[in-house]
């Protein structure tokens, strides 16, 4: 009797061994060869395609995708596939994958870089929104350029920026210049300075200015999403009837001042008002010279 019993033990024993031999690789961990894309956009739902073996058609396999379970597609024994999450730009997480039935045994299978796929957006301008110039030492050199700045550096070498000027009569015109920048910051610098108009009343020689950015692209190719535009003005100069003479200055120079005459040509006026002044020598004018600006229908201008 005891004998039997020993037999059937052993034969027990026997077939146990011989079943746990012969499913020792019944589900073994997966083993994968690749992995595309290996990047795709920040906002997420890239699909990614995991190739390899072994993976576990019955029970499922789980990505884990920077630490975090992420589901997946087995499509068969030696592909599957999954989509990525909201990421970093810039930033890359690491990939593995375990068969369901197996989660101690995690096999990695590389890295996913996030691209940039943002838009680059304004974030402010020089000069601010609806600022206006009333005050500046030079009205014939109010602002050289304007400036825009973005939410991340962009490619300076797209874009385009236009500058309008309208005048106190409603004329317009598109102000020339280039834009140039580096990093975030493109400026667009005009031809020549924008002045300050002058008239009797200053107010009314207001100028103003429509600034339009457009089609500029960041590093990675992302466009603006729609035209920016932003606004300024410029008040005018009270024309003035006696102008001081300032270091550097010449006859020409003086009469183009927008609070003299705005116009260059306009200098021998200056010199037939002045001529009998025993200071006045058109030849030589001195820094803090006092000058009489005539002006007016007796001089050939309209009332």
């Amino acid at each position: 009797m005891n004998n039997f019993r020993n037999i059937v033990a052993g034969v027990l024993l026997m077939l146990i061994v011989i079943w746990m031999a012969g499913c020792a690789g019944c589900n073994p961990p997966p083993i994968p060869s690749g992995m595309t894309p290996a990047e795709g956009p920040e906002t997420g739902g890239t699909s990614v395609r995991i190739t390899g073996d072994k993976f576990d058609l019955k029970n499922g396999v789980t990505v884990k995708f920077d630490g975090k379970n992420v589901p997946a597609t087995v499509t068969d024994a030696t592909s599957l596939t999954f989509r990525t999450p909201v990421g970093q730009a810039g930033k890359s997480a690491a990939v593995s994958i375990f068969n369901n039935r197996k989660e101690e045994e995690v096999v990695s299978v590389g890295s996913f870089k996030f691209t940039d796929a943002t838009p680059p957006r304004v974030v402010s301008t020089e000069p601010r929104d609806a600022e206006t110039f009333s005050e500046f030492t030079d009205a014939q050199r109010v602002l050289s350029s304007v400036s825009i700045r973005f939410s991340e550096s962009v490619d300076t070498n797209t874009g385009t920026v236009s500058v309008i000027e309208t005048d106190a009569a409603n004329n317009t015109r598109e102000v020339p210049g280039e834009a140039s920048g580096s990093g975030d910051t493109l400026t667009f610098a005009f031809s020549s300075p924008l002045t300050a108009e002058g008239s009797s009343d200053a107010a009314q020689a207001l100028k103003s200015y429509k600034v339009t950015v457009a089609s500029v692209k960041d590093l990675a190719g992302n466009t603006l999403q729609e035209s920016y535009q932003f606004s300024f003005s410029i008040e005018g100069v009270e024309l003035v009837s006696q102008y001081t003479v300032q270091s550097g200055d010449t006859l020409p120079a003086i009469a183009a001042k927008p609070q003299v005459y705005g116009d260059s040509s306009k200098w021998p006026r200056l010199v037939e008002a002045n001529q009998d002044d025993y200071d006045f020598d058109p030849n030589r004018i001195v820094s803090g010279q006092s000058l009489w600006v005539p002006r007016g229908a007796a001089w050939g201008d309209s009332e």
